[in-house]
């Protein structure tokens, strides 16, 4: 429960949480006020964390059905290419779903929270940024070497930490 409560409260920080807000862990799934629910949608995620929700700048990208891509570092070594659109069904991984929100997975906390942070900030950048003129996008093959770095050298540390205060 600490863990949950933890993300509730990172995401609540980040303007990230809202009465849809649903959190899972290890296939259980909590909704934004940390209670215990009944529900298959994160049924296809593989990893122990995933979180759906919206923010300002998601809800409002959302209206472009596009797939978001990175334009920083951080987006590119997170998730080493485009966060993909879906219309319907249960997600798998990283994803902007239609008309809803969007789903964050990770190994730990700290990695969901910074995927749900990550969606939000490139939201944000496509919804500010093509009003002040082009975005530039991280090439896709760098992004790729980016997102391989990210999982061999620093998220090991943080998922090495946290499996040991368990």
């Amino acid at each position: 429960m600490k863990d949950i409560k933890q993300i509730i409260g990172a995401l609540k920080d980040f303007n990230l949480l809202s009465a849809k807000t649903l959190i899972c862990k290890e296939g259980k799934v909590y909704n934004s006020e940390s209670k215990e629910i009944e529900t298959s949608f994160f049924s296809n995620i593989k990893v122990p964390f995933a979180v759906f929700s919206v923010g300002k700048y998601s809800h409002e990208y959302l209206k472009e059905a596009r797939a978001l891509r990175p334009s920083t570092d951080d987006s590119a070594m997170m998730f080493g290419g485009k966060v993909k659109v879906i219309k319907k069904g249960y997600p798998t991984t990283n994803c902007l779903i239609l008309g809803d929100g969007f789903v964050a997975v990770g190994r730990y906390p700290k990695e969901v929270v910074a995927a749900a942070i990550l969606v939000e900030k490139m939201a944000k950048t496509e919804v500010l940024g093509s009003a002040l003129g082009k975005i530039h996008y991280i090439n896709p093959l760098l992004t790729k070497i980016m997102h391989l770095m990210y999982k061999k050298r620093y998220s090991r540390r943080e998922r090495e930490a946290y499996v040991k205060t368990r």
